[in-house]
């Protein structure tokens, strides 16, 4: 992979090597805003938390509906929201 950092090291594109994917990273204090884009167009988007300043390896990543945690670089959890409708009040 080869990248490019610009506006004092608060974004960054990530090109992978042999392919038409970038990686557009936003880079925050605690997370990255990530799009994977070909072209002009976003194939997903991510936010990546840190969990562990000092182990870069250790955060949260939620796509859309999901959380996936990852420790040491190791995928450890996901977690699916789903939306459900409330019951509704029964007539007596």
């Amino acid at each position: 992979m080869h990248s490019h950092f610009k506006d004092d090291y608060r974004n960054a594109i990530v090109y992978k090597i042999n392919s038409k994917v970038e990686y557009h990273i936003v880079i925050h204090d605690t997370f990255l805003n990530v799009e994977y884009k070909i072209g002009d167009t976003t194939l997903i988007h991510f936010k990546d938390i840190l969990k562990d300043k000092e182990n870069l390896s250790t955060f949260k990543r939620t796509i859309k509906n999901q959380e996936f945690h990852f420790k040491d670089g190791e995928f450890i959890l996901k977690k699916e929201f789903k939306s459900v409708k409330m019951f509704s009040k029964l007539e007596k």
